[in-house]
């Protein structure tokens, strides 16, 4: 009760999290999550709704933030919501809070660079830029999920804290299916030029007579029907079972059965500076990870050492030895290296916790700019 009494008195920090896509996505919940349990902050959701049309959408955000009044400490804009940033500083001003931006994903790097959607010279490329140029420039303090991009946001003018993606509560170490063959391998996602599919599958050719193995493959996306072809047209279409997307309560269960998880294999940029959701639940759930290597993965491979088999670029002779690693390395425990991995994606958390408490002190202070 004195517990309960204290907290009425010393409220935690009010934050607003704005133009959430969703609520179960991992990256908003683990933070959100963190915040309200390590911090007694009281977080406050305005998600986007169901309803097209991006005016419709800023038109939603800007009357359930104005409804909630002038009573926050931080504004958050949740990942993938770059298009929102002004709309998001707006409020940020009318309610006298600080202005995070989680920069998880860039605009620009994503559809001109990484997916080739958009023509780099074109008007649409230019509105992408604006949008992130907007994001950066504005707000107090950037999150990014590496230490390579960070550097990249930051570029030494800003203020960026790294959360690293870390994984759901499902990821949870089990003892590893027993290493008899053949090995098999776990694809998950949505088939974007980030997970490299096409090389992933040539270097499975290449095993074929070197390695007993078996993929799974797990997703829907556009790409998805170019991959099937690829597959049933060589010497994998025996080994690959091709299923539509499931809940993540099924998905830990593949990742549970399987030897290998693989990660990202694409030639971006940003393939090279990510370290992929599937990295972190594989990791996590203490599976070898078969992925490429780069500046991205460069942060936790001294904690995940052999549990992570990297390829040294995105030939397919590069990974298919990284897959071949990854074969001699999956009967081992890999239970520390969990505990580890989590041990870090808490500080880097807690690094974030404590800007919070200061930006709510420095709201009670009265010294925060409006």
């Amino acid at each position: 009760m004195a517990d309960q009494a204290k907290d009425r008195r010393n409220p935690g920090p009010r934050v607003l999290y704005l133009a959430v896509q969703s609520q179960g996505y991992p990256r908003n919940s683990m933070i959100r999550s963190y915040l309200a349990e390590s911090c007694n902050a009281q977080v406050e959701i305005v998600q986007l709704s169901s309803n097209p049309g991006y005016l419709r959408h800023c038109f939603e955000i800007l009357v359930s933030a104005w409804r909630r009044g002038r009573r926050f400490d931080v504004v958050v804009l949740a990942e993938f919501s770059v298009p929102f940033a002004a709309v998001a500083w707006l409020i940020s001003r009318f309610v006298r809070a600080r202005f995070v931006v989680d920069f998880f994903v860039g605009l620009y790097e994503t559809h001109v660079q990484d997916r080739a959607a958009v023509r780099p010279k074109s008007a649409k490329a230019r509105v992408l830029r604006w949008f992130d140029a907007f994001a950066l420039d504005r707000a107090d303090l950037v999150l990014s999920d590496t230490e390579a991009r960070a550097a990249k946001w930051s570029g030494g003018k800003r203020s960026c804290i790294v959360i690293p993606v870390g994984a759901p509560e499902w990821a949870q170490p089990t003892h590893p299916p027993a290493a008899s063959r053949p090995l098999r391998i776990l694809y998950y996602g949505n088939y974007i030029p980030l997970h490299g599919l096409p090389t992933v599958i040539r270097a499975l050719e290449a095993l074929d007579g070197v390695l007993d193995y078996r993929i799974t493959l797990i997703g829907d996306g556009e790409a998805r029907e170019s991959v099937q072809h690829q597959v049933e047209a060589g010497r994998v279409a025996t080994k690959a079972t091709f299923l539509s997307a499931v809940p993540e309560r099924e998905l830990a269960g593949y990742v549970e059965r399987s030897h290998v998880v693989l990660g990202v294999f694409g030639e971006s940029e940003k393939a090279s500076t990510v370290i992929a959701n599937k990295v972190w639940q594989g990791l996590l759930s203490g599976r070898v990870v078969a992925t490429r290597d780069g500046p991205g993965v460069d942060e936790i491979k001294s904690l995940a050492g052999e549990q992570l088999a990297l390829s040294c670029d995105v030939t397919v002779e590069s990974v298919a030895s990284a897959v071949l690693q990854a074969a001699e390395r999956v009967d081992r425990d890999y239970t520390e290296n969990t505990i580890v991995l989590r041990s870090y994606v808490s500080s880097r958390l807690k690094n974030f916790g404590d800007w919070v408490r200061e930006a709510a002190g420095a709201a009670e202070s009265g010294s925060v700019h409006g």
